[in-house]
């Protein structure tokens, strides 16, 4: 069964009217855009990135649904997404955490920021807030989000995008190469 033997059309993929705030190289909001114009624009926006660490320090990566209008099918974040307009990175990740994964908004409130990086373009010209949520709680992808969920060690997941670079968002790759120490320097 796919998702289209159970979405409407208009319930799959991406909406473009979405609405972010557009901001400055210092992450100041300049103006509200849609999602549309963002993207076909270039214009810098804000994205939250969560990494879920289970207990034994597997790290979950999903394979985002083919739905997708950015990197379908290819791994990326345990849950990712865009702050919408007037909205912060904190709540914007709960946010994430309750549509992709069915986490409850208590626990995915839980998450704490991990780094932050610059627009860039590895990163789709989007400020990004990064997450660590350390848990062993049962996850719902929702289909219309998440192909299917992986965990393995960190040390696996940085081989695998040695090996084959282009399975991977290069959001993932630039975060989880430049942040993975910080899984294990992190109390659990």
């Amino acid at each position: 069964m796919t998702t289209e033997d159970v979405l409407p059309p208009d319930e799959i993929g991406q909406s473009q009217d979405e609405l972010f705030d557009v901001v400055d190289a210092d992450d100041n909001v300049l103006r509200q855009a849609t999602r549309g114009e963002v993207h076909a624009n270039g214009w810098m926006h804000r994205a939250v990135h969560c990494w879920i660490v289970r207990p034994h320090g597997e790290l979950v990566l999903q394979m985002r649904s083919e739905h997708k209008d950015v990197c379908p099918l290819m791994w990326t974040s345990s849950a990712s997404g865009h702050v919408d307009a007037g909205e912060t990175y904190a709540a914007s990740i709960v946010r994430e955490l309750q549509e992709e994964l069915g986490l409850p908004p208590d626990l995915a409130a839980e998450a704490t920021l991990l780094a932050t990086h610059a627009a860039c373009w590895d990163l789709g010209n989007e400020h990004t807030h990064l997450f660590l949520l350390r848990t062993d709680a049962t996850l719902t992808p929702d289909p219309r989000e998440v192909a299917y969920l992986e965990e393995r060690p960190v040390a696996d997941w940085l081989a695998a995008i040695d090996e084959q670079p282009e399975a991977f968002s290069s959001s993932v790759v630039l975060l989880l190469r430049t942040f993975a120490d910080r899984l294990t320097d992190t109390p659990k």
